[in-house]
């Protein structure tokens, strides 16, 4: 019973932080569209079909769904342990990507998050091969090192900027930003 308690409270209060990065998102939009920040040539709808074909293709269950979408801040769900915040500039385009896994200490939801990483960067560069995808999870320390996250990482490759942090109380968080 304790084990159901706590699975519902990380849910809880994985969907309270997205609230807050989105009301903190909603909130900076308005300054952040008069500076010229540099974006991804995507959309969210164009996102969330590359996230669901990449996950489809790897016979995942995982699909993209849209919670709550605001100007310029959208809030998906793409399964219980998997979420994203999205920024997106005044033509829609994405400019961030807050990714956020909270699992209930099960491998199934420690799978569902590593592999949500690796379909989030696949949504969000889709012409990248498999081997630059593992070679991004490799360099934020994700893979190959005994299921051990660290505490914080970070990786630019192709212009990308990936930033991880995991906490016991949070779950992961995976920020992704164009530089260019």
């Amino acid at each position: 019973m304790e084990k159901h308690y706590s699975r519902k409270f990380a849910h809880v209060l994985c969907f309270f932080i997205l609230v807050i990065f989105g009301f903190i998102l909603a909130v900076d939009a308005p300054q952040a569209a008069q500076e010229k920040k540099p974006c991804f040539n995507l959309t969210i709808k164009e996102f969330a079909s590359n996230y669901d074909a990449t996950a489809k293709s790897c016979d995942s269950e995982q699909r993209v769904n849209i919670a709550k979408q605001e100007e310029a801040t959208t809030m998906l769900v793409m399964s219980a342990s998997n979420g994203a915040l999205i920024s997106t500039n005044a033509e829609g385009k994405i400019s961030s990507i807050l990714y956020i896994g909270t699992g209930d200490g099960t491998v199934k939801s420690g799978a569902n998050i590593i592999t949500g990483i690796i379909f989030t960067i696949a949504a969000i560069k889709p012409e990248w091969e498999p081997s630059k995808r593992g070679d991004v999870m490799r360099e934020l320390g994700l893979l190959g090192n005994d299921g051990n996250l660290p505490k914080s990482s970070q990786t630019v490759m192709d212009g990308v900027q990936f930033t991880f942090s995991f906490s016991q109380e949070i779950g992961v968080m995976l920020g992704i930003d164009p530089l260019k």
